[in-house]
């Protein structure tokens, strides 16, 4: 009787659209028996999440209260760009509207969605028109003299160029795969990082992760400069080989007492 009833539902997967892949709300069908199994997916990565969020906050706040002299911390956030809005405007002004993108520094979401409803409230309100980023910090400006305590700073497409320039001369590394579930990431210096699926802040790990004792570090090994004419021999991300910390401290005590005999 359970396996014979359906349960219709909704959830966000990524699927094709046009030449893109794009996540969209799908609704889909299945028996009560396989909702239950998937419910139950569904609740241990949720669980997982909320574990991991846990964790970041709390290791942020031991970093706070133990930050290294002459250190310090930055917390930042990629919001969803601001789409140019008017009170009134054209259909084909909707669908070709200018994007203002904003990098936020704050606790989760919560600024770049509190500085976008701002703007929105006043192009609706007939207090602004904004229809660039020239337009959005103009505002800014005006909205920052009116008494906000939200510092912007404007960057224009010359600056996106010389930053594209100079990426672009970089030596392009290997990708590490699996970045979505990764949240530590820290380099040696040597075209070598280490990652990790959530921040550790402890003393050992601020002073140097190689010989940290902390587990869940992985050593991903990104281009190695041959020496010959600007060739460079790419490495495969050890990420599959999952080599990890006391991996690597091992291989280079074992070569340690090679040289030495």
């Amino acid at each position: 009787m359970l396996e014979s009833t359906t349960i219709k539902f909704t959830q966000w997967k990524r699927v094709p659209d046009g030449t893109k892949m794009r996540f969209k709300e799908i609704e889909e069908t299945l028996t009560k028996a396989d909702f239950c199994v998937k419910f139950d997916k569904d609740l241990a990565e949720f669980r997982d999440h909320v574990d991991r969020v846990h964790t970041q906050y709390s290791e942020l706040k031991r970093l706070r209260e133990n930050l290294p002299e002459n250190e310090v911390l930055i917390w930042m956030d990629f919001a969803e760009n601001f789409g140019c809005v008017s009170v009134e405007e054209v259909q084909s002004a909707y669908w070709n509207a200018a994007m203002v993108s904003l990098h936020t520094m704050g606790p989760c979401d919560g600024l770049g969605a509190s500085v976008k409803t701002a703007a929105e409230n006043a192009v609706k309100q007939g207090k602004t028109s904004i229809q660039s980023a020239d337009d959005f910090m103009e505002w800014a400006r005006r909205a920052r003299e009116s008494g906000s305590k939200v510092k912007y700073i404007f960057y224009n497409q010359q600056d996106y160029d010389i930053s594209e320039k100079f990426l672009s001369e970089r030596i392009t590394p290997v990708a590490v795969k699996g970045t979505f579930k990764i949240h530590y990431v820290i380099g040696n210096g040597i075209n070598e990082v280490y990652s990790r699926v959530t921040s550790c802040y402890c003393n050992k790990c601020i002073v140097d992760i190689s010989t940290s004792t902390c587990e869940g570090y992985t050593l991903h090994r990104l281009v190695k400069d041959v020496g010959t004419g600007g060739v460079v021999e790419t490495l495969e991300s050890l990420e599959q080989e999952g080599e990890t910390v006391e991996d690597r401290n091992l291989e280079e005590e074992v070569e340690m007492n090679r040289q030495r005999r």
